[in-house]
Protein backbone atom coordinates (compact mmCIF):
# COMPACT_ATOMS: atom_id res chain seq x y z
CA UNK A 1 0.00 0.00 0.00
CA UNK A 2 1.54 3.63 -1.17
CA UNK A 3 1.36 6.31 1.36
CA UNK A 4 -0.94 9.52 0.31
CA UNK A 5 2.43 11.39 0.28
CA UNK A 6 4.27 9.13 -1.72
CA UNK A 7 6.93 6.62 -0.20
CA UNK A 8 8.78 8.29 2.62
CA UNK A 9 7.28 12.12 2.82
CA UNK A 10 7.23 12.49 6.12
CA UNK A 11 9.23 10.15 7.69
CA UNK A 12 12.61 11.41 9.00
CA UNK A 13 15.18 9.04 8.53
CA UNK A 14 18.18 8.51 10.83
CA UNK A 15 21.42 9.84 9.91
CA UNK A 16 23.78 6.52 8.54
CA UNK A 17 26.08 5.09 11.42
CA UNK A 18 29.71 5.07 10.06
CA UNK A 19 31.85 2.10 10.72
CA UNK A 20 34.00 2.31 13.88
CA UNK A 21 37.24 4.37 13.60
CA UNK A 22 40.74 3.10 14.88
CA UNK A 23 42.67 5.82 15.53
CA UNK A 24 46.11 6.10 16.96
CA UNK A 25 46.74 7.52 20.27
CA UNK A 26 48.25 10.42 18.46
CA UNK A 27 45.40 10.76 16.20
CA UNK A 28 43.06 10.93 19.41
CA UNK A 29 44.79 13.28 20.94
CA UNK A 30 45.03 15.67 18.46
CA UNK A 31 41.07 14.96 17.54
CA UNK A 32 40.54 15.59 21.30
CA UNK A 33 41.54 19.18 21.23
CA UNK A 34 39.12 20.12 18.86
CA UNK A 35 36.31 19.13 21.79
CA UNK A 36 34.91 21.80 23.78
CA UNK A 37 31.62 21.22 26.15
CA UNK A 38 28.84 24.02 25.10
CA UNK A 39 26.49 22.89 28.12
CA UNK A 40 22.29 23.58 27.09
CA UNK A 41 20.15 25.37 29.11
CA UNK A 42 17.73 22.36 29.00
CA UNK A 43 19.77 20.55 31.98
CA UNK A 44 20.18 23.94 33.93
CA UNK A 45 18.58 24.67 37.24
CA UNK A 46 19.88 28.35 37.09
CA UNK A 47 21.73 30.89 35.69
CA UNK A 48 24.55 29.66 33.82
CA UNK A 49 27.42 30.93 30.96
CA UNK A 50 24.14 29.74 28.77
CA UNK A 51 22.31 32.58 30.43
CA UNK A 52 18.92 31.57 32.12
CA UNK A 53 17.69 27.81 32.06
CA UNK A 54 14.89 26.57 30.21
CA UNK A 55 14.14 22.92 30.94
CA UNK A 56 12.13 20.54 28.88
CA UNK A 57 9.03 19.15 30.91
CA UNK A 58 6.75 17.32 28.94
CA UNK A 59 3.79 14.45 30.28
CA UNK A 60 2.45 14.13 26.86
CA UNK A 61 4.61 11.21 24.35
CA UNK A 62 3.12 12.87 21.43
CA UNK A 63 5.06 16.08 22.18
CA UNK A 64 8.69 14.57 22.20
CA UNK A 65 9.54 16.57 24.82
CA UNK A 66 10.78 15.07 28.51
CA UNK A 67 12.06 16.41 31.40
CA UNK A 68 15.42 17.18 30.87
CA UNK A 69 18.47 15.66 33.87
CA UNK A 70 19.86 18.47 35.11
CA UNK A 71 23.46 19.39 35.28
CA UNK A 72 25.01 21.43 38.05
CA UNK A 73 27.69 22.92 35.97
CA UNK A 74 27.12 26.50 35.84
CA UNK A 75 30.31 28.48 36.01
CA UNK A 76 32.67 29.11 33.70
CA UNK A 77 35.34 27.44 35.68
CA UNK A 78 33.05 23.89 35.95
CA UNK A 79 32.56 24.80 32.11
CA UNK A 80 36.34 24.49 31.67
CA UNK A 81 36.66 21.33 33.63
CA UNK A 82 33.86 19.61 31.74
CA UNK A 83 35.87 20.67 28.40
CA UNK A 84 38.73 19.12 30.38
CA UNK A 85 36.62 15.91 30.88
CA UNK A 86 35.08 15.52 27.00
CA UNK A 87 39.05 15.98 25.96
CA UNK A 88 39.78 13.16 28.09
CA UNK A 89 37.08 11.17 26.96
CA UNK A 90 38.37 11.42 23.14
CA UNK A 91 41.46 11.23 23.66
CA UNK A 92 41.03 7.91 25.71
CA UNK A 93 38.62 6.10 23.80
CA UNK A 94 36.02 6.54 26.07
CA UNK A 95 32.62 6.83 23.51
CA UNK A 96 30.83 4.42 21.64
CA UNK A 97 33.08 3.01 19.04
CA UNK A 98 30.38 2.67 16.00
CA UNK A 99 28.77 6.17 16.81
CA UNK A 100 30.26 8.73 15.09
CA UNK A 101 28.90 12.15 13.12
CA UNK A 102 31.33 13.37 10.73
CA UNK A 103 34.90 13.61 12.46
CA UNK A 104 33.59 13.33 15.55
CA UNK A 105 32.33 10.39 18.07
CA UNK A 106 28.63 10.88 19.57
CA UNK A 107 28.75 9.26 22.86
CA UNK A 108 31.28 10.10 25.27
CA UNK A 109 31.49 9.12 29.21
CA UNK A 110 33.18 9.85 31.76
CA UNK A 111 34.04 9.36 35.76
CA UNK A 112 34.65 11.90 38.08
CA UNK A 113 36.89 9.48 40.45
CA UNK A 114 36.71 12.25 43.16
CA UNK A 115 33.13 12.14 43.34
CA UNK A 116 32.67 8.64 41.63
CA UNK A 117 29.82 10.38 39.37
CA UNK A 118 30.12 9.43 35.95
CA UNK A 119 29.01 11.85 33.09
CA UNK A 120 27.27 11.43 29.86
CA UNK A 121 28.38 13.54 26.45
CA UNK A 122 26.44 13.81 23.15
CA UNK A 123 27.82 15.95 20.62
CA UNK A 124 25.59 18.65 19.22
CA UNK A 125 27.87 20.12 16.51
CA UNK A 126 30.55 19.09 14.82
CA UNK A 127 32.86 20.36 12.74
CA UNK A 128 31.94 24.08 13.70
CA UNK A 129 33.91 26.84 12.61
CA UNK A 130 37.27 27.62 11.14
CA UNK A 131 39.38 25.24 12.87
CA UNK A 132 36.35 22.07 12.38
CA UNK A 133 35.40 21.93 16.30
CA UNK A 134 32.78 19.56 17.83
CA UNK A 135 30.49 21.13 20.76
CA UNK A 136 29.50 18.56 23.36
CA UNK A 137 26.37 18.40 25.99
CA UNK A 138 26.80 16.11 28.94
CA UNK A 139 24.93 15.29 32.37
CA UNK A 140 25.91 13.22 35.34
CA UNK A 141 24.21 9.53 35.21
CA UNK A 142 24.06 6.67 37.20
CA UNK A 143 26.22 3.86 37.66
CA UNK A 144 23.61 1.71 36.03
CA UNK A 145 23.44 3.97 33.42
CA UNK A 146 26.76 3.83 32.46
CA UNK A 147 26.23 0.02 32.35
CA UNK A 148 23.36 0.68 30.37
CA UNK A 149 24.94 2.79 27.26
CA UNK A 150 28.84 2.20 27.82
CA UNK A 151 29.48 -0.69 29.67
Amino acid sequence: MALANGPGVGVRRPPPIESPRKLSAAELSALSERCDYEGSVEHKDRKSWLGLPHQRVGNDPEDHRQTATLCPLVSDDQRDIATTWVRFAVKNSQFIKDEWRGDFPRYLWYQDDAAGQYWYAILTNQGAGEAGRAKYKGWPITAEEWREHFG
